[in-house]
């Protein structure tokens, strides 16, 4: 796995800013990549997996523990059966098709946050397991390795390559009298920049089996 010192280096690379006075600080290098991590997140979540003991009759299970939950993925209760048994999503509001049945539904309204639902009623020492997807960890420091598999690392770096040509644009137009010339090059500097990154991330999502994205300015 890469660390994000690591990471924050092949993008200075990139940006050709690896020596002082850097034009880009370490804050907003590591801020970059926090919001690449975000953004694949949400195209790319983890694949993870958890276990829960089930007291008797407790249909329902607390999920707010599970950090950076987005959705579930399969359900398989009773642990232990041969050939497993995966419990089918319906609405618990539908209360005829699922209570007593092998089912589970997943409440975000609870007030306690996020819990699951299940049709049937547990006997004690039951167990369920569930695969689910959650979004990227953000690294702690700079030797905290990242959660991002290394074939998404080039997304980080165009991420980042992107939203540093954003930034030099957006201080160049702030001043009084930008040279016309220099704000046009700048423009379209960053306008490339945000292309490739989208292409990559199209490439990204066909290579992984997703439908296809828009890509344009």
């Amino acid at each position: 796995m890469t660390t994000r010192q690591e990471v924050n280096q092949l993008c200075r690379r990139r940006l050709g800013d690896q020596q002082a006075p850097f034009a880009f600080s370490d804050l907003q290098v590591n801020q970059w990549i926090h919001d690449a991590i975000a953004e694949i997140s949400q195209l790319f979540p983890r694949t993870l997996y958890a276990e829960f003991t089930l007291q008797a009759a407790q249909n329902v299970v607390d999920l707010s523990a599970l950090s950076g939950f987005q959705s579930i993925l399969q359900v398989e209760y009773p642990l232990g059966l041969q050939p497993p048994r995966y419990l089918v999503r319906v609405a618990h509001t539908k209360t005829g098709r699922f209570y007593g049945n092998p089912t589970y539904d997943l409440d975000w309204g609870w007030s306690g946050g996020r819990r699951l639902i299940l049709g049937l009623s547990p006997q004690a020492g039951e167990r369920l397991g569930l695969t689910y997807e959650a979004d990227h960890l953000y690294p702690d420091d700079d030797q905290t390795p990242l959660t991002v598999p290394d074939r998404h690392l080039e997304l980080i770096v165009l991420f980042v390559r992107m939203a540093a040509l954003q930034e030099q644009l957006a201080e160049l137009g702030a001043q009084s009298l930008p040279a016309p010339s220099l704000l046009g090059v700048r423009a379209s500097n960053a306008a490339r920049a945000r292309q490739e990154y989208l292409e990559a991330l199209d490439k990204a999502r066909r290579r992984e089996g997703m439908s296809a994205i828009v890509v344009g300015w």
